[in-house]
């Protein structure tokens, strides 16, 4: 992606004028399951206004934002919010979140002038849109510019449930919710926590993407009856020992990892040069761990998913219930997982009956027409 500097030399004046609204979106590097929630909403975005100008915020890697995201834009390669410090994939580092939001609470002027300061310097956008940064929808609300959240979850809440007890907790606490009450609204996603503790709430449907549906036995050269799993705990690590899980049970493990483990059953999506998304509407089955993307992208392609309990994630709740209205889901356990002793787990799982209920992406159109509808307010 260029820079500022590049990318402000190469415009002329004339070409800045033709682009009629500039959206600056600030999207949570915690995790794929944020890109997955914006990558549909700007593609929509993009596809009926092509001129719009579109600058975004966030530490994931530029390759990886561009293999979700269909159009050109420019990245700031920082993160938007803090999010929350992880031990790995599963386990919140709760002490450390604490100290985290409490350093940044005693030196937010700073952090404030910091956010303002990329307003100012990405040419004053037309629309600040996060998912879902309390950060910027401040500093929109300094520069009297709108600013609109939509997220499944809010740094607030999950503060509060992991923080509640260290002694300033309730002041950081506060300051996030005054922060994300700056906005115009905050679009909570189907499914996701309930917010009760914003006064700017508004649901809209879920989000997600649809894939392409390939032939893996032939893309890989494997007999038709081998089932095809995918292996994903998405963009946090988790450490698996796959390479000492068991081979020759009819099985291949997919992984997004670049480079597959040393195991005859596992293969990358890399080297078949298959998208993630295409994997998610090929496969067999899923084993992951409770994510927003994933899930809701598993049941919109009927896929069975085996899930590794999170236990204390306050989103998780909403996530299996959901799955399991619309789909097929069976928690494994950790022993499970390290050991991959799956293949009678996936066999029960393919096995199982489900509702296949459809599930309508209504949270694409719902969240693009209010970003619309605030850019020509």
């Amino acid at each position: 992606m260029p820079t500022y500097n590049e990318w402000n030399q190469d415009l002329s004046q004339a070409e800045y004028s033709l682009m009629k609204y500039h959206i600056y979106c600030a999207i949570s590097s915690h995790g794929y399951g944020h890109v997955a929630q914006v990558a549909p909403v700007l593609n929509q975005l993009k596809s009926r206004y092509p001129d719009l100008q579109l600058t975004i915020q966030c530490a994931i890697d530029a390759k990886v934002l561009a293999s979700w995201i269909n159009s050109a834009f420019t990245q700031i390669e920082e993160p938007a919010d803090l999010g929350l410090l992880m031990h790995d994939a599963v386990h919140v580092d709760a002490q450390g979140t604490y100290q985290a939001y409490h350093d940044q609470l005693l030196n937010w002027q700073s952090t404030l002038n910091s956010a303002v300061k990329y307003l100012e310097c990405y040419g004053r956008p037309d629309l600040v849109v996060t998912n879902n940064s309390y950060i910027m929808s401040a500093a929109a609300f300094e520069l009297g510019i709108p600013s609109l959240h939509f997220c499944s979850l809010n740094w607030a809440a999950l503060f509060r449930y992991y923080s509640h007890q260290y002694d300033q907790g309730n002041e950081v606490f506060n300051h996030l919710v005054n922060c994300y009450n700056r906005a115009e609204n905050f679009l909570r996603i189907t499914p996701g926590l309930e917010m009760s503790e914003l006064n700017n709430v508004k649901t809209v449907g879920p989000i997600g993407r649809t894939g392409a549906c390939r032939d893996l036995s032939k893309l890989t050269g494997r007999s038709p009856s081998t089932k095809f799993v995918l292996v994903s705990m998405g963009g946090i690590p988790y450490h698996i020992p796959y390479e000492s899980w068991p081979a020759g049970e009819n099985i291949c493990w997919l992984t997004a990892s670049q480079v597959a483990p040393e195991h005859p059953d596992f293969l990358s999506l890399d080297k078949l040069n298959i998208s993630f998304i295409d994997a998610v509407a090929s496969c067999d089955a899923i084993v992951t761990k409770p994510g927003y993307g994933t899930f809701v992208e598993a049941t919109i392609h009927h896929k069975p998913v085996l899930y590794l309990s999170r236990k204390d994630w306050p989103e998780e709740p909403y996530l299996v219930s959901f799955l399991n209205e619309n789909g097929i889901g069976n928690e494994i356990s950790p022993e499970q997982l390290s050991s991959g002793r799956l293949k009678t787990e996936v066999e029960k799982l393919l096995l199982q009956s489900s509702p296949q209920k459809p599930v309508s992406l209504t949270g694409i159109a719902e969240v693009t027409e209010e970003i619309i509808r605030l850019l020509k307010e």
